[in-house]
């Protein structure tokens, strides 16, 4: 039997979101809000994503503690090949990956391709350029499939935005 060490040093500090990709992420909304009681949050996220990044459209639902990310994507994004886009196409609509804010993303990159994930994207977004944060934010997504079923995507975190659940946002 083997033994697991827990992970030393950095590790994620919040949960972000549980990210979607789909044709159409009105009509996800549309059924989370009516089965589920879904808010819409995080607007300026979206809007900044569909405005520098060329997603759209794109929405953050809050049901319970969770956000939802759902994203109809493009098929670049920054000049390169996006793998949101290739997941819808490949596989249809479904969970392209789960969402992290961490404070070393080169020391988790590490650790996880120490354990046999592999790199998807690892790219600095230009939130600046549309009001969020200081300077440039680092993604970085991992597919750790095998090991878990999942995608993990990490972001360092963005100065002057707080996520989901860390706020409680005003109803319109």
């Amino acid at each position: 039997m083997s033994q697991t060490t827990p992970a030393k040093g950095p590790v994620a500090q919040a949960f972000l979101h549980l990210e979607i990709v789909h044709a159409d992420p009105e009509a996800v909304f549309a059924f989370l809000h009516n089965c589920l009681g879904a808010e819409r949050v995080e607007r300026e996220i979206s809007e900044s994503l569909e405005e520098g990044l060329g997603f759209g459209p794109i929405l953050h639902a809050r049901v319970g503690n969770i956000v939802f990310q759902i994203v109809k994507p493009p098929p670049t994004i920054l000049g390169q090949p996006a793998s949101w886009f290739t997941e819808l196409e490949e596989r249809g609509p479904g969970v392209h990956n789960v969402s992290f804010y961490v404070d070393d993303t080169e020391a988790v990159k590490e650790r996880m391709l120490a354990r046999g994930a592999t790199e998807v994207v690892d790219v600095d977004l230009p939130f600046h350029e549309v009001g969020l944060g200081a300077g440039p934010t680092r993604l970085l997504v991992m597919d750790a499939r095998e090991q878990t079923g999942l995608r993990f995507e990490m972001v360092l975190p963005i100065e002057g935005w707080v996520p989901y659940p860390a706020r409680i946002e005003l109803a319109e």
